[in-house]
Parts: structure tokens; C-alpha cells; sequence
């Protein structure tokens, strides 16, 4: 679920067989998929799951904490658009003077991220707007071209 196992060397903190419960750590590093596959700590882990009630629940209360603080970062960087390219770099995308490499990050965020912000950016891109031409941008620009204008000509007189 978390991953493909990793082999870890056997730590001196491992519980032996037979411990009376499951640590949070214990449980972390087994949904991180960092214990040695089918080693001592995973088998160990999984009977402590599967013989008590009140281990299983412990378990999942960490398996939902962790997931809850998973979808916490997934919705700081969908809001933040941490992963946004700029829009001088989706410029040169739409124009072809990208690396590939670039090319296929922008293709990837758009397209399988789903990232709406820089579609719309690309849309209006290829429709040959910049920012300050796109709509409302558009009439508050017109608009202060003419108070501006209007401006320095009743300055002049």
C-alpha cells in the first residue's frame, strides 16, 4: 500500500518476539515499507495485528493519522501550487523552445496531475492572451489607460 519494501538492517530497538505491544515507530516503519520483507519486525507486527482487537485498532489509528497528513501536504501544494511551473516556462512549452525534459514535466503536471491553474494558463497562452489581456485584466488596463491619459491632460493644460 505504501510502497515496495525495503531491506533494513535488524535494529537493536526491535521488539522480540513475544513484546507486549506495538510501538507508533514500529507501526510507521512497517507502512513505510522499510522493515525487512518477511523478517522478524514485519512477521512480528502482523501477528501482534492479528491476534488482538486492541492492537488492530492501534494500527489503524496510526495508518489514519499518516494518511490524514498525507492529503494535509497533497492540499498545501495543490493551493500553494508548489509544483507549478512559472508561466515564462509554460510560454516556451506552448512555443516549443523547451528541453525535453521540461516539455515532459509540463505535459506531466497538466495532463496526469491535472493541474487546472496551469491549464488555464495554457489556454490562454495559446489563445495569444497575456495576464493583463484576459478579462477582467483587460477592462481594469483600458481603464486605467483612460484616467491616466485623462489624468495628464488636465495636468498639461
Amino acid at each position: 500500500m505504501f510502497g515496495k519494501k525495503k531491506k533494513r538492517a535488524k535494529s537493536a530497538a526491535s521488539p522480540p518476539p513475544g513484546a507486549s505491544s506495538l510501538t507508533r515507530d514500529k507501526v510507521v516503519e512497517y507502512l513505510e515499507g522499510v522493515l525487512e520483507e518477511g523478517g522478524e519486525e514485519e512477521r512480528w507486527i502482523r501477528s501482534k495485528v492479528e491476534s488482538s482487537t486492541e492492537e488492530r485498532a492501534f494500527f489503524e489509528s496510526v495508518r489514519e493519522e499518516i494518511e490524514t497528513q498525507n492529503l494535509s501536504i497533497s492540499l498545501v501544494w495543490r493551493q500553494e501550487r508548489i509544483s507549478c511551473p512559472h508561466r515564462d516556462l509554460l510560454e516556451a512549452h506552448h512555443y516549443g523552445s523547451l528541453s525535453e525534459a521540461e516539455s515532459d514535466f509540463i505535459r506531466f503536471h497538466v495532463e496526469r496531475v491535472g493541474c487546472a491553474y496551469c491549464a488555464a494558463n495554457l489556454d490562454d497562452i495559446a489563445a495569444g492572451e497575456t495576464p493583463l489581456e484576459a478579462g477582467p485584466m483587460r477592462d481594469a488596463k483600458e481603464e486605467l489607460l483612460r484616467s491616466t491619459a485623462a489624468f495628464l491632460e488636465r495636468r498639461s493644460r
